[in-house]
């Protein structure tokens, strides 16, 4: 049975699932989820609960191929099922890697975010987690980090990966609406905000804005922007070679219009 649809009506979610999000039937895990995955104690840094939880093995990990916006696709699992850990007594969400990471000042902003949800249906972080549950612990994540001082590059990325999970669920309207949020928060990070990245981190960043200004039909813009960042000296030859490939793919689609 479905945990996320039983407890809908029951949790202030209007504010956190958009309107059209919908509850799906696709299942995320392949018959080896276990093999590929460590079980984590760990302790909430929030409310002091302690759970378990499942992290994946990198080691393990088959990598297939890569797609835009520089997805990596792997054979034998999909990262994003796991990548969010959800505490099961407070509901505090984040990426696993962040998960006990919190500052001092954040600590007490997600603290009163918390305190003003009252949460009586209990989440898991295990492959008992569906997709529905595992959309609500990104959504989750996302509304912390939305009112507690937020990162304008980590919004992003939430966005980008619920767009690739709505790809996975193959729902289009979703999909288009993640997409224009990630677009947007992309585009705000690497314009207008002073985020602290290394430089290979923001070249890789300004590759990224130009593949989504692409997709989003706007070429020249698009390929203005890679042909600044393809002269960069401290470009590392994979990113000149993506770089490379979309200004040869938006050069001759800007030809046929």
């Amino acid at each position: 049975s479905d945990i996320t649809s039983r407890y809908l009506n029951k949790f202030e979610i209007a504010s956190i699932l958009p309107e059209h999000h919908k509850v799906y039937t696709h299942v995320p895990y392949d018959d080896f989820y276990e093999s590929n995955v460590l079980s984590k104690s760990v302790c909430c840094p929030v409310c002091g609960d302690e759970f378990s939880a499942d992290m994946v093995k990198n080691s393990k990990l088959q990598f297939s191929h890569e797609e835009k916006f520089f997805r990596k696709r792997f054979k034998n699992i999909n990262p994003l099922v796991s990548m969010v850990w959800s505490c099961p007594r407070c509901f505090y969400s984040n990426y696993y890697y962040e998960f006990n990471s919190l500052d001092s000042y954040k600590l007490r902003d997600v603290k009163k975010i918390l305190s003003r949800m009252n949460y009586s249906a209990k989440i898991y972080n295990s492959k008992r987690d569906n997709i529905n549950t595992v959309f609500l612990k990104y959504y989750m994540m996302l509304y912390i980090e939305e009112n507690s001082k937020p990162s304008p590059i980590k919004l992003a990325k939430i966005w980008l990966n619920l767009y690739w999970l709505y790809e996975d669920v193959k729902d289009e309207i979703m999909k288009e609406y993640a997409f224009n949020k990630t677009q947007e928060l992309y585009k705000d990070a690497y314009y207008k905000c002073n985020v602290s990245l290394s430089a290979m981190e923001e070249l890789r960043l300004g590759i990224l804005v130009a593949e989504l200004t692409g997709e989003n039909g706007e070429l020249e813009e698009a390929y203005r922007l890679l042909s600044k960042i393809i002269v960069d000296k401290r470009l590392s030859q994979v990113l000149k070679n993506k770089a490379s490939n979309l200004m040869y793919e938006y050069k001759n689609r800007i030809k046929e219009k």
